[in-house]
């Protein structure tokens, strides 16, 4: 099943709707956006980022999937 979520990085300047697969993991998409130069994440030092959903206010976990972490259609995931 495929999603349509938006995705927000306020320090990559990145705020789009994307498709992803509802069983795909979600740090694959982070890594696919952030070699593709979209997100600057890998400049974030030893901290990282964390993703957090608009909709719930939980922080994910980026190892699983969308439908493990509970993120529906048109959920918003802000990257902190």
């Amino acid at each position: 099943m495929q999603l349509t979520i938006t995705l927000i990085d306020e320090k990559s300047g990145f705020d789009r709707d994307i498709i992803v697969n509802a069983d795909q993991k979600i740090g694959e998409t982070m890594a696919i956006l952030g070699n593709a130069g979209y997100l600057k994440i890998t400049e974030r030092g030893q901290n990282g980022y964390r993703i957090r959903s608009g909709r719930s206010g939980k922080y994910v976990d980026p190892a699983k999937s969308y439908a493990e972490e509970n993120i529906f259609y048109g959920d918003i995931l802000n990257i902190i």
